[in-house]
């Protein structure tokens, strides 16, 4: 998911520049959004026909490989161009059912078979392991982000760019491009800032994420954290509840979760960041203290709380 988030994001600047470029085929092969729905279609039909037993769960716009034969039910629209987001809305659905899922597996279940599901459809009627359903999923997902990642370089080189000369010496010339984001500069700052980190305090190893979800039955998120750990500090970075189930205890239990884990893993204090326009009395409430306070973040009225706890 982390992976894919990045080719979205370089997805969405080549759409700022023309929402047509992620309809066109490089190589003759499925443009961007056609993958999206692609990918949809094989999560419906190796989850949720294979293994969880619906005999019909496809949406209309997901997409079945090039050759599949025409079969009652299973739709096969290569014409149609729905928007990013409209693409993306039955993507991250699908995405958070399998989520669920896996979440949710036990080891019997992952060595079991599935029941063979009655009527026409893929795959085909019959009882498959349940690790080659997920398998086939998992090795779909990685494929085709690698070809998008593939066909995103050749649509990008066709985007207009800031860029202007720096002169470094007499013997080259080096240039300063302004743009905006770059997923592959992203990850390759973050490898050769691990690098000099490990090289300084090697003993530590590395930064370790740490995330905890709340999910319901249907995998649907209803409330996430995301942070770190490293040594003996964690962060927190992001904390989210939805809209519907927010006062009902779900950020206090996401906090205790985290927490706990952080702990485990070797923590003796969290960090975390708030603006005032979100939830620093939140943290308080739950024994984090301000330690700093930066005025005039994003805006003039607002700032940027620091907080720490200590275990």
């Amino acid at each position: 998911e982390r992976l894919w988030a990045g080719s979205v994001a370089r997805a969405r600047d080549l759409a700022a520049s023309d929402a047509n470029l992620l309809h066109e085929s490089v190589g003759g092969e499925w443009s961007f959004i056609q993958t999206l729905r692609h990918l949809a279609f094989a999560t419906e039909s190796w989850l949720a026909r294979a293994i969880l037993g619906d005999p019909t769960p496809w949406d209309a716009l997901s997409l079945p490989w090039e050759e599949a034969p025409d079969t009652p039910g299973v739709p096969h629209d290569r014409t149609a161009r729905p928007s990013l987001d409209t693409a993306l809305a039955l993507r991250h659905s699908r995405m958070a059912m399998m989520r669920g899922y896996v979440d949710a597996l036990t080891d019997d279940q992952l060595a079991g078979d599935t029941t063979p599901v009655e009527g026409p459809g893929w795959p085909e009627s019959r009882s498959y392991p349940v690790r080659e359903c997920l398998l086939t999923i998992l090795n779909e997902e990685w494929e085709h982000r690698l070809y998008a990642e593939r066909d995103l370089d050749v649509l990008t080189t066709r985007m207009p760019e800031q860029s202007e000369p720096l002169e470094t010496s007499a013997a080259q010339t080096q240039h300063v491009v302004v743009g905006g984001a770059q997923p592959a500069l992203d990850q390759r700052l973050s490898d050769e800032l691990d690098r000099f980190n490990h090289e300084a305090v090697g003993e530590l190893g590395l930064a370790e994420e740490l995330t905890v979800q709340i999910l319901t039955d249907t995998g649907e998120l209803v409330a996430g954290i995301s942070g770190w750990t490293w040594g003996v500090a964690a962060g927190i970075g992001m904390t989210w509840v939805r809209e519907a189930s927010r006062g009902a205890g779900f950020g206090a239990e996401l906090l205790a979760r985290f927490e706990t884990e952080a702990v485990r893993r070797g923590s003796t204090h969290i960090f975390v960041t708030s603006f005032t326009f979100q939830a620093p009395d939140f943290y308080a409430h739950h024994g984090y203290r301000e330690i700093f306070r930066w005025d005039g973040v994003p805006t003039p009225e607002v700032a940027d709380v620091h907080l720490r706890k200590d275990f």
